[in-house]
């Protein structure tokens, strides 16, 4: 039995993007481990950090498409944001978050950890639950 591999089939741009995906979620995933041992050894991230990555979306049927694009992220910690020259909470800078925009207005703080804390309070478990 002879078995042929023919490397035409790397040509093929979803053989392409197939590839391309797997290697970012190699990234991601390689991320995520850096940030869970930096957190565990008790060391601190520091200020906010930017993420660049990107996500793609294929589909097969019923017309085989694909795409990707970039996409940038703030890293930062919502208990205790700290402001730098470029990112602030609440105060405009080139890369800012302004609290009103996210987790709507519930009857808490305006901050974004208030928020938070009220929304899985409500949604997730309730302070009796707690362990």
């Amino acid at each position: 039995m002879y078995v042929h591999f023919d490397s035409s089939g790397w040509n093929d741009a979803l053989t392409k993007n197939a590839i391309m995906n797997e290697l970012w979620i190699a990234l991601v995933v390689g991320a995520l481990i850096f940030v869970y041992f930096l957190y565990r050894s008790g060391k601190s991230v520091g200020g906010p950090q930017l993420v660049v990555c990107s996500t793609s979306h294929s589909r097969f049927f019923p017309v085989r498409h694909s795409f990707t694009y970039p996409l940038l992220y703030i890293f930062f910690r919502i208990d205790k944001p700290t402001t730098s020259s470029f990112f602030a909470v609440d105060k405009w800078r080139i890369f800012h978050v302004r609290s009103d925009d996210y987790l709507g207005a519930p009857p808490c703080g305006k901050t974004l950890m208030e928020k938070l804390r009220w929304h899985l309070e409500q949604h997730v478990f309730r302070p009796t639950e707690r362990r």
